[in-house]
């Protein structure tokens, strides 16, 4: 049985006792409804205090989710400048859990001690021993290549592969903690199990469709589509309720890409409208409302309500419909007194640039992604537009290395000299406008009117082409 919404906020405890902590150091905290990784997503700091525990407490408006936790400072024995010590753990209202670390912990590496204790703790001791289950399967399969079960490479003939000897070794470590955590929860990790093979083949479409079908005909990408459709369409059969399975992060990440992408496929810059128009044939159920809202983060949202409107009509479930409102609050936000660098030390405040009609580029130095979006878009619409006095570009660098930031704007790779070029700071990605505006990924991008506030955020009409992106400009001017 799903949990019921009834309280307007519920409250995160955790507290992570960190070998490599240290008085005064930085911990952040973040919490999705569906995933880590989305734009309504929330992040919160918290302080190592002198007995090297940090404390993070945080009200939420879900009773349920996915929470990440990531050290600031950077260590002598790191690359990078900080290190995620968990990674998308499935919490719920409640739970009231210490995380100790030793040292050497990796991420990537389950089998290095890291444990949990106090309230509901016990389900993510049980969530670390299916990944480390998992690991050590990946591993066997490095050294065993014969056990490796058939893998999907072309997607016109082969069916999604079910890897049954992995799928039953860590149902079975699931199993065993069965009993020490809600049965709703049991049911969301068990269909985290049974949706894997479906995510990564999600993960492959993606991929070939980006490099197999750019340039053929939209009859030949309508086509792929369909084909999608059949592939991941009926959806499996599990022995579990639909409220589970919706809530799975398989389910929402591999469902919600894959109605983006067949989306995409029909129409080169999809809206909302667009994906409602595939899913809604689907039905109208919880997977169906987990499904779109998972899309929606990948197609974003602009001041072209056509799209929110048809779905506020068609979400009726309270998790989705408050997931829906969030992204919808998105829209119209004012990013005056949001301050930044500039290359010279200077602080800079958003607000300062009102009366013009902003395109706001967000980047990283090393972000491959990044690189080619400037290069192939905003640099050739910079051009475009370099007489117009009533609009601007300003380049966003989450860099904590100043060093770095100026060298990627010297070498035109992200940026140009001439263009305004603002930088986080030691904030980095947890600067407060990316909190604020769920700047969750590189590049991201948005325009913001005269007035200052965000009218497009981050849609693939900014995304697809120079021609895309000039013609939204132009809208807005």
């Amino acid at each position: 049985m799903v949990q019921a919404q009834e309280k307007k906020t519920y409250t995160i405890n955790i507290k992570v006792k960190y070998a490599l902590n240290a008085p005064g150091d930085t911990l952040s905290l973040m919490f999705g409804p569906q995933t880590v990784n989305q734009k309504i997503r929330n992040s919160f700091i918290a302080i190592v205090d002198k007995s090297g525990y940090c404390s993070l407490k945080a009200d939420v408006e879900f009773p349920y989710g996915y929470v990440s936790i990531k050290k600031l400072k950077t260590h002598p024995r790191w690359r990078g400048d900080s290190r995620m010590l968990a990674n998308e753990l499935f919490w719920e209202d409640g739970d009231d859990i210490t995380i100790n670390i030793p040292d050497n912990a990796q991420i990537s590496d389950y089998s290095t001690n890291t444990t949990f204790s106090g309230k509901g703790a016990e389900k993510y001791n049980t969530l670390y021993a299916v990944r480390k289950e998992q690991n050590d399967y990946n591993n066997e399969l490095q050294t065993h290549p014969e056990k490796n079960a058939a893998y999907f490479k072309d997607p016109y003939t082969d069916t999604i592969p079910v890897d049954k000897e992995k799928i039953e070794r860590l149902l079975h470590v699931l199993q065993k903690g069965k009993n020490v955590m809600s049965p709703f929860a049991f049911e969301v990790l068990q269909t985290d199990i049974l949706m894997r093979d479906r995510q990564y083949v999600s993960e492959f479409l993606v991929s070939y469709s980006q490099r197999e079908l750019k340039n053929k005909t939209q009859a030949d990408r309508s086509f792929f589509a369909d084909k999608v459709l059949s592939t991941f369409f009926p959806y499996p059969k599990l022995a579990v309720s639909d409220s589970a399975i919706a809530s799975s992060l398989e389910f929402q990440t591999c469902y919600g890409r894959i109605a983006y992408l067949v989306a995409n496929l029909k129409t080169s810059t999809p809206d909302i409208s667009n994906i409602i128009k595939e899913i809604k044939p689907i039905g109208n159920g919880f997977k169906e409302q987990s499904m779109l809202l998972g899309a929606i983060n990948l197609v974003g949202v602009s001041e072209k309500k056509h799209g929110l409107n048809i779905a506020n009509n068609l979400v009726t479930i309270p998790r989705y419909k408050l997931m829906l409102e969030k992204h919808r609050q998105l829209l119209g936000k004012n990013i005056s007194g949001f301050v930044f660098d500039d290359p010279s030390g200077k602080k800079i405040d958003l607000g300062s640039y009102k009366g013009k009609l902003l395109l706001i580029d967000f980047w990283f130095s090393g972000c491959g992604a990044c690189a080619t979006y400037y290069q192939n878009i905003v640099s050739k619409v910079e051009e475009e537009f370099k007489e117009d006095k009533r609009f601007m570009v300003i380049s966003v660098s989450c860099d904590t290395k100043k060093d770095m930031w100026l060298r990627s704007i010297a070498n035109n790779t992200y940026s140009n000299k001439e263009c305004v070029n603002l930088n986080t700071g030691p904030e980095g990605n947890l600067h407060p406008l990316y909190n604020y505006l769920g700047v969750y990924k590189s590049p991201y991008v948005m325009l913001v009117d005269k007035n200052g506030e965000v009218v497009v955020l981050d849609t693939p009409e900014l995304r697809a082409s120079t021609v895309s992106l000039a013609k939204a400009i132009r809208k807005y001017l």
